[in-house]
């Protein structure tokens, strides 16, 4: 049985991250816990790795927040049952396997709610899935969404 008092879902806002909020929602009002909804972005260090820039690093980190609350806003208009759960949603920055267990850490997360698949299959090739990095060191109670195969 899950025990759940704060319940964590990451989002990368892919199709399989909004199926996941949804099922980290149900649980969240199903056993009357907080959902703490993760976004993590690349960090300074990353972003000029990635895009190969060096400068307007500070203005891309808040053009990329600015994005990312607006698709959590987008996220939450179509879920109607997230309004009646205590919810809170939060952005870090750096690598996200390592920002998400942070976070499971420092909030006392109980339960996470993960989707299998996220958005880049490149960055699954080249560093392995997030997913398969949380779960083999997450502390706490983990439910995997997979996407729908139908």
């Amino acid at each position: 049985m899950i025990n759940s008092k704060i319940i964590l879902a990451p989002v990368d806002f892919s199709e399989c991250s909004f199926k996941n909020l949804q099922n980290a929602v149900d649980l969240a009002k199903t056993f009357k816990a907080k959902l703490i909804i993760l976004h993590v972005l690349p960090d300074k260090e990353q972003y000029t790795k990635l895009c190969n820039v060096s400068s307007d690093v500070d203005d891309m980190d808040k053009i990329a927040e600015e994005n990312a609350r607006k698709k959590m806003e987008e996220f939450e208009n179509n879920i109607p049952e997230i309004k009646y759960i205590e919810r809170e949603f939060k952005i870090r920055k750096g690598i996200a396997y390592s920002e998400i267990l942070k976070e499971i850490k420092e909030s006392s997360v109980s339960t996470l709610v993960i989707g299998a698949k996220g958005l880049s299959n490149l960055d699954d090739f080249i560093y392995g899935s997030v997913t398969e990095k949380v779960i083999k060191k997450s502390p706490v109670t983990t439910v995997i969404t997979r996407k729908n195969t139908d």
